[in-house]
């Protein structure tokens, strides 16, 4: 069962399964306000928060 969000807040998101952190964006299609917040400390170029 998939559950609409309005915000998902990303904490050590290089260390997060990143096809679990897509899943979740794609729980903001029917917000009004589509807000994401990525914490982290980067590990890898172009990866996790580095990509932002």
């Amino acid at each position: 069962m998939a559950v609409s969000s309005d915000l998902n807040i990303h904490d050590e998101e290089d260390r997060s399964d990143q096809q679990v952190i897509a899943q979740y964006s794609s729980r903001l299609q029917h917000s009004d306000y589509k807000w994401e917040w990525h914490f982290s400390n980067p590990s890898v170029k172009g990866n996790g928060v580095d990509r932002y």
